[in-house]
């Protein structure tokens, strides 16, 4: 929201509001007046919901405004009015219950489970994040379902995810939205390995022999997906089923 009013706001949020408590609850303290009453409006007019109450009775002219909605109002806030203070002190990963797993996972053994149904997806970026996990290949779930739907079979289980591909093609301006584009624009060391032609055309007659190289390609597509999610988790404001 790139507005004057947007901005005041911001600052004045920065400069009295806090981020407290196990939920992360959005207040503001203020004595009466036409600050307060000017915040009272900006909240009104940006549809926010939220009460005021008198903040202490030893401070009968203070006011404490606490804004409502979970989570989602929260982050709806965060995201649209952007005080820095307040943007820096929250905690993205607990509060989207999709913490991204810091330290890889120990493989203790593997048992086989008989012959089962696979499902394969794809998103446009070619990775996106699972329950906490950057993941390969994952295809747009709507479509995913309707496919399954034909065949008579269940949808997809649903789980929490973020599709990277679509949080960034709406929250950048950047003149391309691929993978490959973004890590260099970022700078990351993290780089898309490109994979040529004569592989690819290959595939179908040496895939043994390329193998090495998808899965190369693919580490590295889960390693960007990372370093992209590292770097612009501030711009996720919702995390779906």
């Amino acid at each position: 929201m790139d507005t004057y009013d947007a901005g005041w706001l911001a600052g004045i949020y920065d400069g009295e509001g806090h981020l407290a408590g196990t939920k992360q609850q959005i207040g503001f303290t203020q004595s009466a007046g036409p600050v307060l009453d000017r915040v009272i409006k900006l909240l009104k007019e940006f549809r926010y919901e939220f009460s005021v109450r008198a903040y202490d009775k030893n401070q009968p002219h203070m006011r404490s405004i606490l804004l409502h909605g979970g989570q989602r109002e929260i982050r709806r806030f965060l995201m649209e009015i952007r005080p820095v203070r307040l943007l820096n002190n929250w905690n993205i990963c607990r509060n989207i219950k999709s913490d991204f797993i810091p330290e890889g996972d120990t493989v203790v053994g593997v048992k086989p489970n008989g012959r089962k149904d696979v499902v394969r997806l794809m998103t446009s970026t070619g990775t996106y994040i699972a329950e906490g996990y950057g993941q390969h290949n994952c295809f747009d779930i709507p479509m995913v379902n309707t496919r399954l739907l034909r065949w008579g079979s269940s949808p997809v289980e649903k789980r929490l995810h973020i599709d990277l591909y679509f949080v960034l093609k709406y929250g950048l301006l950047t003149g391309r939205k691929s993978q490959a584009h973004l890590l260099e624009w970022l700078g990351t060391p993290e780089k898309k390995m490109s994979v040529s032609a004569s592989v690819w055309s290959e595939l179908p007659f040496k895939m043994k022999e390329h193998l090495p190289v998808l899965i190369e390609r693919c580490e590295s597509d889960v390693e960007g997906l990372e370093a992209l999610y590292k770097r612009t988790r501030h711009l996720i404001m919702d995390v779906r089923k």
